[in-house]
């Protein structure tokens, strides 16, 4: 077995590694919003931004460390270091006379490690201390190396499953409140406790008001701090601005306000995410498989987000919507419950279950919505979601209306000139929409240009256009991205008589269920 603190290691050299070289900006500053994707915990949508570098940048030294980026991403946020390696191979290949070629080739080492390629880590560390015997790592590099010629004489697997699963947070933060200007907490007359680093600040009954102040927090006029609060679990059921929530909540200053976390056991936070996805009234067997598919997901994050100090997801569409103990209904908790610890995997460890509203009859594969080609996320033909009412759609906006949005997503247009779609998918998603304007041609990806539009113009990426004078009319099928599971299409699966496993497998390809109790992976 791989030692865990090398493991640990791992992740720190290479996410390190990415501000060592000297590399100049981009014409367009996309690796700061990519990063900044990736701490909120969104590596496809980074890994879309991290492509448009690769793919249009004139500067080598931007593409090669677009590359390296990618690769990091693949190996540590999406489980694929064959994925990895190839970007890294690319590098070698492409761009060995960029500053990048160093953490490049220290990275092929530690990635191959990591995916159990011993031998081949070997070869890759010898060569990095060959090059260079005395760069900064190559004491690290000989420390890896001897590792790994000791594992690369046996038989030895990598237990990816036991070993992942086995760091698994058993409890979930959410982020409920961000930049708030005022909480209140509790209810009126009802028992609570408001914990300053785990003494008593407050013992009495509700409601508490907390507002942000120079000092810190203020609570019902008496300044906290910069120290963070607690409530619960002395009270019934936290409240927070009247909603209940399970677990303990907890209250800090942030930059613009208060942010508030809601940490609790994964099963009771699906408690309060399944009703705020899919419908109480649908068929069991689709709430089920709502239900794995939230878990897989949220297993998914935590992994990837463990490390981070405050919280692992946000109870929104940016991650998955979360309701607190009000939402819940009895039928949507029983799904949760009959489907305990159940997720998907992907050579043993949880995948991305995106999953959206309706696929307009196919669904897309992640690599056309964000240039991450994973394998459970593929494109298939869905005619159950070609069924579901109001499937196809027609939305319109004016040329100034579009230019306005645009810039609020921080593009530079002038006015419209003209609109074209071009590269379709397979599934008949646009690939790429080219605006033509008077400060010039603007070129977005079509799940680029829909979320520009927003949700209430463009409901998918499978679109037609035509222009009446200053307004565009825009007609199509689907709702979302189109990836993975179509929550109508599931609908319409349930409803014919097939059962949750049926769903998934038809929807996430190349894909195991997997059963994850007290005694571990099963």
């Amino acid at each position: 077995m791989i030692r865990l603190k090398h493991l640990v290691t791992l992740c720190l050299l290479l996410c390190v590694a990415l501000p060592v070289f000297a590399a100049p900006a981009p014409r367009y500053d996309l690796f700061e919003e990519a990063s900044g994707l990736l701490e909120q915990g969104s590596p496809l949508e980074a890994a879309a931004l991290f492509r448009r570098i690769l793919e249009s940048s004139t500067d080598r030294e931007d593409r090669a460390r677009a590359l390296l980026f990618l690769s990091v991403l693949y190996s540590h946020n999406l489980n694929l270091p064959d994925t990895a390696v190839a970007c890294l191979e690319q590098i070698e290949t492409t761009y060995p006379d960029t500053s990048v070629i160093i953490d490049a080739r220290f990275a092929l080492g530690a990635v191959t490690y990591r995916n159990g390629q011993f031998a081949k880590a070997v070869t890759h560390f010898d060569r990095f201390i060959e090059l260079y015997p005395d760069h900064m790592r190559s004491s690290s590099a000989r420390a890896w190396l001897r590792e790994a010629e000791a594992l690369s004489g046996e038989d030895k697997q990598i237990d990816v499953q036991d070993k992942a699963m086995a760091q698994l947070p058993d409890k979930v933060r959410v982020l409920i409140r961000h930049r708030a200007d005022k909480v209140t907490l509790g209810k009126a007359g009802e028992p609570m406790a408001v914990l300053r680093d785990g003494s008593p600040l407050f013992e009495g009954v509700g409601p508490v008001t907390v507002t942000p102040g120079e000092e810190g927090l203020v609570v019902n006029g008496v300044v906290a701090g910069n120290l963070t609060l607690t409530i619960g679990p002395g009270a019934k059921r936290p409240r927070v601005d009247g909603h209940a929530y399970r677990g303990v909540v907890t209250l800090w200053p942030d930059e613009d306000g208060i942010s508030v976390v809601n940490t609790l056991p994964v099963e009771e936070y699906l408690y309060g995410v399944l009703p705020k996805e899919m419908s109480h009234l649908w068929p069991e067997e689709a709430l089920k498989a709502q239900a794995i598919a939230s878990r897989s997901y949220t297993y998914h994050t935590l992994l990837n987000r463990k490390d981070h100090p405050r919280f692992d997801l946000e109870a929104s569409t940016a991650f998955q919507v979360y309701g607190g103990a009000d939402a819940e209904t009895p039928e949507t908790t029983a799904p949760v419950d009959t489907t305990n610890g159940r997720y998907l995997a992907y050579q043993g460890l949880p995948i991305i279950a995106c999953f959206h509203a309706n696929s307009g009859g196919m669904t897309e594969s992640a690599d056309a919505v964000w240039g991450a080609a994973l394998p459970y996320l593929q494109g298939v033909k869905d005619s159950f979601s070609s069924l579901a009412p109001d499937a196809c759609w027609t939305g319109e906006i004016d040329a100034d209306s579009m230019v306005k949005r645009l810039w609020e997503k921080g593009y530079r247009p002038g006015g419209i000139i003209s609109l074209e779609t071009s590269e379709p998918s397979p599934s008949g998603r646009n690939g790429r929409v080219v605006i033509s304007t008077s400060r010039g041609r603007l070129e977005l990806t079509g799940n680029e240009f829909r979320l520009a539009m927003g949700p209430e113009v463009i409901k998918s990426a499978r679109f037609s256009v035509t222009r009446k004078k200053r307004h565009f009319i825009f007609e199509g099928c689907g709702y979302g991205h189109g990836v993975g599971m179509s929550q109508w299409g599931a609908r319409k699966m349930a409803a014919s008589g097939f059962t949750y496993d049926t769903i998934l497998h038809h929807y996430y390809k190349n894909v195991s269920l997997v059963t994850i109790d007290k005694e571990g992976v099963r």
